[in-house]
């Protein structure tokens, strides 16, 4: 249900193409997790015949990336207007964070 997500970033950007990494605009204001919650993110265009690439997963919920600080886990891929989903499906792309004081850290592998 779209009702219950926060628009926290709106922009145009343009897709390097399959395989390539396609960078997006940090956002406004920092998206505090605190320890030991789940935050989720929905990207989406409102172009059609643009796909978003992720990998296939294995278990919904199970960590496929991780480190001491953050756990990346496996979840859906829902269509644009919340229409159809897929799952479990693996994000195919990095995250930046930083943990306490704003120290920045390495992505999880």
């Amino acid at each position: 249900d779209d009702g219950n997500w926060l628009l926290i970033k709106s922009f145009e950007v343009t897709g390097q193409g399959k395989g390539l990494a396609t960078t997006l605009p940090d956002f406004d204001f920092p998206v505090v997790v605190p320890a030991g919650f789940k935050q989720s993110f929905y990207v989406a265009t409102n172009s059609t015949g643009i796909d978003f690439w992720y990998s296939p997963g294995t278990e919904l919920g199970h960590a496929f990336a991780s480190n001491d600080d953050l756990d990346i886990l496996e979840g859906y891929a829902i269509g644009n207007a919340w229409k159809g989903f897929a799952f479990p499906r693996q994000w195919n792309g990095a995250v930046h964070y930083s943990v306490g004081a704003n120290v920045p850290t390495a992505s999880p592998t």
